[in-house]
């Protein structure tokens, strides 16, 4: 049986988030995604926008911090896919801090259109990028 296109859609952002492949992210992401990143630190919020996003993720990386992660299951209908993963954050000034994830995306067009992010301990996560 073949994967549904969306579940390939979020292994595809997902390898290239690994990379920052930029061809990939430009190629998945729609231009006006909207990135929902819960919590009260500085990279929390709404980041509406391709570019956008690409900039807040760049910027982690210039400010010491990392993310990686390992798919665990990726579900897909046509219109939304979720996707659970443990996640390993890294700060060179915090260390490192893991746990799992769940992340729902709204797929339009064979693009991600949106995306929600539940870790399993927001405060934590929350504290680690503070």
């Amino acid at each position: 049986m073949t994967e549904h296109p969306n579940v390939e859609l979020i292994r595809r952002l997902s390898a290239a988030r690994l990379t920052m492949d930029a061809k990939v992210l430009q190629d998945v992401l729609g231009e006006d995604v909207v990135w929902h990143i819960p919590g009260e630190d500085q990279w929390a919020g709404d980041i509406r926008g391709r570019d956008a996003l690409i900039a807040l993720w760049t910027g982690v990386a210039e400010e010491g911090g990392s993310l990686s992660f390992d798919l665990h299951d990726v579900l897909a209908n046509d219109e939304h896919a979720v996707a659970l993963a443990n996640v390993t954050m890294n700060r060179r000034d915090k260390g490192s801090l893991e746990m799992r994830s769940v992340w729902i995306f709204h797929c339009s067009g064979g693009k991600v259109t949106e995306g929600w992010f539940f870790d399993e301990n927001p405060a934590a996560t929350s504290a680690f990028w503070s």
